[in-house]
């Protein structure tokens, strides 16, 4: 499920209490495991991005594998879910967005290597 609000600063501020690292840059955030039991995970995407100029399908494409890579990995380690997100839009075809997530400084140097070199 995705769930798109604006993150306002009233709203920042109370997801700050579950995830300090979330403010008024923050794309998107998912929530799942206990917290989302009976419903199943959830994606929200901060809709004030859709107003940006910079926004594009590639970008909502690696928003969304990012954040999936945090469900799917049941990580909250960014690294990890980056790389599965990263991985995801390769195998898929998506360059463009994957070469968003690789050019973005989260992954290490090797892995965005490696991940390039698939990139055709």
């Amino acid at each position: 499920m995705v769930v798109e609000i604006p993150f306002t600063d009233e709203v920042i501020s109370d997801l700050r209490k579950r995830d300090t690292s979330l403010d008024e840059d923050s794309h998107a955030f998912a929530v799942w495991g206990e917290a989302t039991k009976g419903i199943g995970p959830v994606i929200f995407l901060n809709k004030n991005i859709r107003d940006e100029e910079w926004f594009t399908q590639d970008h909502l494409d690696a928003i969304f594998a990012h954040e999936l890579g945090h469900i799917h990995c049941n990580t909250a380690v960014e690294e990890e879910a980056e790389r599965w997100g990263a991985e995801l839009l390769v195998e898929l075809g998506r360059h463009s967005a994957a070469n968003l997530l690789l050019n973005r400084g989260v992954l290490d140097e090797e892995s965005c290597k490696l991940l390039k070199l698939r990139v055709k």
